[in-house]
């Protein structure tokens, strides 16, 4: 999909099936889009959303797709979304928004380091 310049824009459990192989296939291209470059338009589900969305800033179209399937991966493997429990009517005053959206974030950090062994999750690119 990334490789074709094509970017969902939406990638949560709702929109993720499996085939008969188990291979996940993604469906509803609703908010997709294939525009070059940064990206302005805010669309997607607050719970799967990347900091850069969080932070109504542009954005690469790739790189939110990507932490929503990891926060899409999270939810399925726990059966818990990490962020369910933040007060999305309120993003920019709720402590959790504010964590995530965080230039320097720790929360990423100590995930990563319980969770994955990752001890420099900025360096991960």
């Amino acid at each position: 999909m990334h490789s074709k310049g094509i970017y969902h824009r939406d990638i949560k459990p709702h929109n993720m099936l499996l085939n008969e192989n188990f291979e996940i296939k993604i469906t509803d291209f609703g908010f997709a889009t294939n525009k070059v470059g940064p990206l302005e338009t805010l669309l997607g589900t607050p719970e799967y959303e990347a900091p850069e969305l969080i932070s109504e800033k542009v954005y690469d179209g790739a790189k939110v797709d990507v932490f929503a399937a990891g926060v899409s991966l999270f939810n399925i493997y726990t059966g818990i979304a990490p962020f369910e429990w933040a007060e999305l009517k309120k993003k920019e005053e709720d402590p959790l928004y504010k964590m995530i959206a965080k230039k320097d974030n720790k929360y990423w950090s100590t995930i990563s380091e319980t969770y994955f062994c990752v001890k420099n999750p900025d360096k991960l690119g």
